[in-house]
């Protein structure tokens, strides 16, 4: 009875040295989950400034093959490619968050877009893959770093 009570106790306490790690973990991943989810509302509502706001000005970028080196460059190709957009419709098919560290984040999906004019025609569609690296700063998740794909439709 002693070796089961002892072996009871164990579990307990593993249990217990185990929960405040995994309550971090799960806190985090809902942070980052958040930030990103609010970069997706900016986006339905074609507005790339608040997409980026919190990007620090040293944001890297790279879509479809392409490399933007600061957040400016990011807010200039997004400018164009968001020329006579009002919105978006945005789905997301999978989404995971692996945290690299206590500060760092990687966020990927497999995801679907719509873009539609004034007159809610649709402009562009199609499947798109994202990853964004975070880091948490002061409090805040911010996108150190983004990369779409958009692979080829038949």
């Amino acid at each position: 009875m002693n070796i089961i009570n002892f072996l009871i106790g164990l579990a307990l306490l593993v249990l217990t040295m185990a929960s405040p790690g995994a309550a971090f973990a799960n806190d985090s991943k809902s942070e980052v989950l958040t930030a990103v989810h609010e970069m997706w509302d900016h986006a339905s509502n074609a507005d790339v400034d608040a997409m980026f706001s919190k990007a620090p000005d040293n944001h890297t970028y790279v879509m479809a093959g392409h490399p933007l080196w600061s957040k400016q460059e990011t807010l200039g190709l997004y400018g164009l490619a968001f020329d006579g957009v009002v919105k978006q419709h945005l789905k997301t098919h999978k989404e995971q968050v692996t945290l690299l560290s206590d500060t760092v984040a990687l966020y990927v999906a497999d995801m679907h877009y719509s873009q539609f004019d004034v007159n809610d025609h649709t402009l562009e569609s199609g499947p798109y893959v994202i990853t964004v690296v975070l880091k948490k700063v002061n409090g805040h998740w911010l996108n150190m770093h983004s990369h779409q794909s958009f692979p080829a439709t038949n």
